[in-house]
C-alpha cells in the first residue's frame, strides 16, 4: 500500500497508538481564532475583506513523545473564513467564503517543561480548499442580484509555524503562522497564488503526558 497522504499516516497512528507505551500518548483539542493577511484578506477578487472574530478553527491531535522535551503530532484542522462584499465597480460586488481541510504532521519542542512553560512548533500538511465565490450586479427590480459558485483545490502543500505557553498540564495557549500554496489557475476568476493567515487559540489536552 502506498502511503502517500497524512491522511493515511494519520490513520496507521491511530491504529497502531495502542501498542505503543501508554506513557508517550496524549491527545488534544485545539480551538483558534484568526484573520487572513496578505491576498487572502485585501485582493479584490479573491480576498476576504472581514474581520478578524468572522474566522474560527477546530482541530484534533495525537501526539507521541519522541524525547523528554519533543513531541511529534498528527493533526486534522478545519479553519473557516466568511467573508464582506467588496464593490469591483458601480456594475459589480464580490465576495468570498474559504473553507480549508488539512491533515498533517507538526513537531513540537517544549523550553521548560511538557506541563508548564514555553513552546514552539512548525509543521507541513494536504490542504483541501473550497472557496464559495459570489458576483452581484444591480438588478432592475431594486437592490443586488446575482450567482454562487464553488471552486476547490485539493491535495496543496502547506505549511505552519507556531508557539505559546503551556499554563497547566491539561491547557495551552498558542499562536500561529499559515501558509497554503495554490494553483491560481484552478481556483476560478482572478483566484490567488497561496493564501495566508494567523491564529490564536487554546490547545486541550488529554491523557498523560
Amino acid at each position: 500500500i502506498k502511503m502517500s497522504t497524512p491522511i493515511l499516516r494519520l490513520a496507521l497512528i491511530i491504529c497502531f497508538s495502542p501498542l505503543l507505551p501508554a506513557q508517550d500518548i496524549s491527545w488534544g483539542i485545539r480551538l483558534s481564532g484568526g484573520a487572513p493577511i496578505g491576498a487572502l484578506a485585501n485582493d479584490d477578487f479573491g480576498g476576504t475583506h472581514n474581520s478578524f472574530h468572522t474566522s474560527n478553527s477546530i482541530g484534533v491531535n495525537l501526539s507521541y513523545q519522541i524525547a523528554k522535551s519533543d513531541d511529534i503530532r498528527a493533526v486534522i484542522n478545519s479553519t473557516g473564513f466568511s467573508g464582506d462584499s467588496n464593490r469591483i465597480n458601480p456594475n459589480l460586488s464580490v465576495r468570498n467564503e474559504y473553507k480549508f481541510f488539512q491533515t498533517g504532521i507538526e513537531y513540537c519542542h517544549y523550553f521548560n517543561t511538557r506541563t508548564q512553560g514555553w513552546f514552539a512548533g512548525a509543521g507541513i500538511n494536504h490542504t483541501q480548499l473550497h472557496r464559495d465565490f459570489t458576483a452581484m450586479e444591480p438588478s432592475p427590480f431594486g437592490g443586488e442580484w446575482g450567482s454562487t459558485f464553488r471552486y476547490s483545490q485539493y491535495r496543496r502543500f502547506a505549511y505552519s509555524l507556531s508557539g505559546g505557553y503551556q499554563i497547566y498540564r491539561w491547557l495551552g495557549i498558542d499562536g500561529s503562522f499559515h501558509s497554503v500554496s495554490l494553483d491560481r489557475e484552478q481556483g476560478g476568476p482572478l483566484a490567488l497564488n497561496n493564501a495566508k493567515w494567523v491564529q490564536i487559540g487554546v490547545n486541550f489536552h488529554f491523557g498523560r503526558r
